[in-house]
């Protein structure tokens, strides 16, 4: 995470983009808190269910971190 901040050395740019030459895609990235929903699988919810969960964002790990308030657990997606 480190090389997708400017350096000294750099001034302008990031070890990122001077490694790869383009600038590093941040349009995935999601604010601390907001609202998510976590998709129920097919196999875990019946046909009238609700097909996600409604969840705080919380970070991220290998997935999304998702905190589910109803049942006070953490939830990757």
């Amino acid at each position: 995470m480190l090389n997708h901040y400017p350096t000294k050395a750099l001034r302008v740019i990031t070890p990122y983009e001077a490694w790869n030459g383009h600038k590093l895609m941040v349009s995935h990235m999601h604010v601390f808190g907001c609202l998510a929903y976590a998709l129920v699988p097919s196999q875990q919810h019946h046909k009238l269910d609700d097909k996600a969960k409604k969840c705080i964002f919380v970070g991220y790990s290998v997935g999304y971190c998702l905190y589910h308030s109803l049942r006070n657990t953490i939830i990757v997606s």
